[in-house]
C-alpha cells in the first residue's frame, strides 16, 4: 500500500491530484493507495507521497518535519514559478515543484521521474540551511495586519513611524519574493496560522 499525505486548499486541485496518484499508484505501481488529510509528525513520517500547496513566500520557511522526511517524495504546488531554487531550505531541495498551471499529462510525468529517480539525501542538515526567517518586530507586525490593523494603528501600537511599517513589508515582500499585497496576506495568514 502507498501511503499519501495531501493537503491543497484548493479542493477542485486536490481532487484532480488525487485521481491523478491513484491512477499511478493502481496502473504503475499496482498498489493501492491510501490517503491521508491531516499533516502532523506521524503522517509526515509515514507518508510514501507527500504532495502540498505552498502559499507565496512559504517554500523559503524551514519546515522542520520535512526536512528529517526520508522516506519518499515530496510534490510542492505553487500558484507561479519560484524565482530559484537554489534560495530553498533544504527541506524543499529534492521537491518537485510544480505550478497550478502546469498540463495534467506533465503532473504525471514528473511524479514517475520523481518516484523513479528518488534517493533519499541524508546530507541534507538544518544547519547548513538557507531558510529565511523574520524578526520579532516583523513578527509583531504581521500579527497586526492579522489582526486587520491598519499602518497607522500598527505604528502607534509599536511605538515606529508609518514608514518604518512600510520599510518592514518591503522587507518581507522582498526575501520571501512576494508581488503584492494579497501575497503578503496569503503569506501572513499562512506564516502565522500555519498547522506545522
Amino acid at each position: 500500500m502507498i501511503k499519501i499525505l495531501i493537503r491543497d486548499r484548493n479542493r477542485y486541485f486536490q481532487q484532480g491530484m488525487e485521481n491523478i496518484l491513484e491512477d499511478f499508484g493502481l496502473n504503475r505501481l499496482h498498489k493501492k493507495i491510501c490517503f491521508e488529510y491531516l499533516l502532523s509528525r506521524n503522517t509526515i513520517s509515514e507518508a510514501n507521497i507527500i504532495v502540498m500547496d505552498l502559499q507565496p513566500g512559504e517554500g523559503y520557511l524551514c519546515h522542520f518535519d520535512l526536512c528529517r522526511y526520508r522516506k519518499g517524495i515530496f510534490l510542492g504546488i505553487q500558484e507561479r514559478e519560484m524565482p530559484s531554487i537554489h534560495r530553498l531550505p533544504n527541506c524543499f531541495r529534492n521537491a518537485s515543484i510544480i505550478t497550478r498551471n502546469t498540463p495534467m499529462q506533465s503532473v504525471r510525468q514528473e511524479i514517475v521521474h520523481a518516484w523513479e529517480t528518488y534517493q533519499p539525501d541524508l546530507s541534507v542538515k538544518c544547519s547548513a540551511c538557507t531558510c529565511k526567517f523574520l524578526s520579532k518586530q516583523q513578527l509583531s507586525l504581521m500579527r497586526l495586519m492579522l489582526d486587520g490593523k491598519n499602518e497607522k494603528e500598527i505604528a502607534d501600537r509599536l511605538n515606529i513611524t508609518v514608514a518604518t511599517i512600510f520599510s518592514y513589508k518591503y522587507q518581507i515582500m522582498k526575501n520571501f519574493s512576494l508581488k503584492n499585497n494579497q501575497e503578503l496576506n496569503a503569506f501572513i495568514r499562512s506564516y502565522l496560522l500555519h498547522p506545522w
